[in-house]
């Protein structure tokens, strides 16, 4: 195995069991099935706030929200080596599976988005809309949405995150937080009401691009990346979406181009407090110069 595959595996292995799991899921993990193995879907959401509503009492069961290709989100349980529903069911002991759940083998599922260790960062609370709204607006950077509570008020989020807490969460993505900030379930929200474009987008974009970086579809992948650098963010993300431009530079045999994305990777990782990572980026820095 060559140097730079080696920083990439390593690389890998701090993106997937760290806390910057969320950033390369769709990159990495395969969620479709083949064999005798099914998924159990018990619903499917085009509201990310409704579909963790429906997710959190399964819990226990180890429920994950994965984002479909139609940009839907489906709840599901597994995978499962089933046949049917009902075989399923037989040895299933846990929150009332509902009567329209189905068996899939999830080949339109990208990537998971939410897991039972999954938190929202809630960021502000306010009676009025407008004003949660234009809390949400200058938070867009970490794609901050208004969700509907169960009390009437407006929460202002950003998420959902396997971030330990704010601390973690400030650090990952190198913004100022409300100093009043914290990590919840979101087990009292019950919709979305407003999510900033700039936010859809740059998750959008950079999602995509790791979805074809995985498909081995480089060019393609090289150009979304090049969006995403243009709206100038310098969160974690942004440090890891360099850090797989420069790979692609690499496999297109321009070195020299490879190293100050490689570069700026290791910048973002260090400002954001991710040393590990920071320093496996510097490796790839002064491989490709050799």
């Amino acid at each position: 195995m060559s140097k730079i595959a080696r920083i990439a595996t390593r690389v890998a292995a701090v993106c997937l069991f760290g806390i910057f799991a969320w950033s390369t899921d769709s990159s990495a993990e395969s969620l479709a099935l083949d064999g005798a193995e099914r998924w159990v879907m018990i619903a499917s959401r085009s509201d990310l706030a409704q579909a963790v509503g429906i997710a959190l009492p399964f819990s226990n069961q180890k429920a994950r929200i994965v984002v479909a290709q139609n940009g839907w989100y489906a709840i599901v349980l597994g995978p499962e080596k089933v046949s049917t529903l009902a075989e399923f069911l037989l040895n299933y002991h846990g929150a009332v599976i509902p009567d329209d759940a189905i068996l899939s083998k999830g080949l339109t599922f990208v990537r998971t988005i939410w897991t039972p260790a999954s938190r929202w960062l809630e960021l502000a609370s306010r009676q009025d809309l407008t004003k949660a709204q234009d809390i949400a607006q200058s938070y867009a950077e970490i794609e901050a949405r208004v969700l509907r509570s169960k009390n009437g008020w407006y929460a202002v989020v950003s998420g959902p995150t396997w971030a330990k807490n704010a601390d973690e969460y400030r650090s990952m993505h190198n913004v100022p937080l409300p100093p009043d900030a914290l990590l919840v379930r979101g087990a009292n929200f019950s919709s979305t009401v407003w999510r900033s474009e700039r936010g859809l987008a740059i998750d959008s974009l950079y999602h995509m691009a790791f979805h074809l970086y995985k498909d081995g579809d480089y060019r393609e992948s090289k150009l979304l990346f090049e969006q995403g650098f243009d709206r100038g963010g310098k969160s974690l993300m942004d440090g890891v979406a360099h850090y797989y431009q420069g790979q692609i530079l690499l496999k297109e045999n321009y070195p020299k181009q490879a190293a100050p994305e490689f570069g700026l990777a290791a910048q973002m990782a260090g400002d954001c407090s991710q040393g590990r990572l920071a320093k496996l980026f510097a490796e790839a820095i002064h491989v490709s110069e050799e």
